[in-house]
């Protein structure tokens, strides 16, 4: 149960440790009783000559003798103190008139006390601080500690000192709290490799009939002659390709010249590399950042006038390190890749790769802190319209195309923790 929800007047239970008896008294003296408490418990006694009284006490069942002792100094308003090794059994008049006097005597002596500082003759100290901000690190140590009405402290902000004047005592304890203070602030060096790898895979198959003539043929006083292309060729034509020129040597007349079968396939892999490095103080925030502007043209209401405007194409890398007593680093990373989708563009478009991200690492280790896979899949055919639908056949009038391309990021982090050496002060 919880100080709350217990009732009020209710105390929580003593724990007894005691070696366990069981006692029966009847109207016995209590300094008798005492005595046979002190043979069991083995402990040192010193009983007071105003402790008087009876006790009437029957115990079947045995219990600890430290609860027997408290259950006797209640029934006779006794108390109880440790001085040392020995246990001293008063009355509880006499003890809270003891703590009385302790108390006016501390308060005597904390006035003294009070009137030999006051009495202290002053000193003033310049105290150099070498690592911290004197004013905003230092100086709300300092102040609480000063002697009230006498003491002052201010801060040399060109030299980064403080000034203080107060008693040597006072001076002396600001000094351990500037020396506690003023650490060598330990540094952290973080290292990022930003890995992207864009990886590309074309097909293109296709039939080209060429030119095909066929006639002349007779058709009463008149002839007729035939001719035409019949091409389902790619869009891009590879240098390699086969083909040739076909004619019917008898009968009529009939030619495929410069017929040709395309099939090509491309495929190319890019790997890019960025690698920003930084070095900032423990729990300092860091920024590094690389890149260029590109411009473009942006008209205004009218459509009359157009300004010069600018992207930020940035490799950005933020980093705040924290670390820990145990020397491992927690890390705030906000990192951004941006790219030009077009640069020819009238208003070019950006990819922005960013992660953002909070994380513990040991120190040296490397983790990964992202990974961005994007994957572009397009399928394309054109031919003849009917023919090209006509099974096997329809192969001999159509074209198809197939496109794979493939981004992925991957970030990793690398943090080492770099401690110079604390310097001896001579303060």
């Amino acid at each position: 149960m919880s100080q709350q929800e217990r009732p009020v007047g209710v105390t929580p239970s003593k724990r007894y440790n005691g070696e366990k008896i069981a006692l029966d008294f009847y109207d016995t003296d209590i300094k008798n009783v005492f005595r046979i408490i002190r043979e069991i418990s083995g402990k040192n006694f010193a009983i007071d000559k105003n402790v008087t009284g009876k006790v009437t006490l029957t115990l079947d069942k045995p219990v600890p003798w430290d609860q027997v002792l408290d259950l006797v100094l209640k029934m006779n308003q006794l108390g109880m103190t440790m001085e040392g090794d020995i246990v001293r059994i008063a009355t509880l008049s006499t003890l809270a008139q003891e703590e009385k006097l302790k108390l006016a005597k501390f308060k005597a002596d904390q006035a003294s006390l009070d009137q030999q500082k006051a009495l202290e003759p002053l000193i003033t100290e310049y105290i150099p601080i070498n690592y911290s901000d004197a004013q905003s690190e230092i100086l709300p140590h300092v102040t609480p500690i000063l002697t009230a009405t006498r003491g002052k402290a201010s801060v040399d902000i060109r030299n980064n000192q403080i000034i203080i004047t107060d008693t040597a005592a006072k001076i002396h304890q600001a000094r351990e709290i500037v020396e506690i203070i003023d650490k060598v602030t330990p540094q952290v060096i973080i290292e990022a490799r930003i890995v992207e790898v864009n990886t590309a895979f074309t097909r293109d198959l296709g039939f080209d009939w060429g030119a095909i003539s066929a006639g002349p043929f007779n058709i009463g006083d008149a002839t007729l002659s035939l001719t035409g292309l019949a091409s389902n060729l790619p869009a891009t034509i590879p240098s390699a390709v086969i083909g040739g020129t076909f004619q019917k040597l008898t009968g009529t007349p009939f030619e495929i010249i410069d017929a040709k079968l395309i099939a090509s396939e491309t495929e190319g892999k890019s790997n890019i590399i960025s690698s920003p490095k930084i070095v900032t103080l423990d729990n300092k925030k860091a920024k590094i950042k690389q890149g260029l502007e590109i411009p473009y043209l942006e008209a205004d209401a009218s459509g009359l006038n157009a300004t010069v405007k600018f992207k930020n194409v940035d490799l950005l890398l933020e980093v705040t390190p924290n670390i820990t007593p145990d020397d491992r680093i927690v890390m705030k990373v906000f990192v951004t890749k941006n790219d030009v989708v077009d640069p020819s563009a009238d208003q070019p478009a950006l990819s922005t790769n960013e992660a953002e991200t909070e994380l513990l690492v040991d120190n040296g280790d490397t983790i990964v802190i992202g990974g961005i896979v994007k994957s572009t899949i397009q399928y394309g055919e054109k031919g003849i319209p009917g023919i090209r639908q006509l099974g096997v056949l329809g192969w001999l009038f159509k074209s198809q195309s197939k496109s794979d391309s493939k981004n992925e990021l991957l970030i990793f982090i690398t943090p080492r923790i770099v401690k110079l050496k604390q310097k001896n002060m001579n303060i």
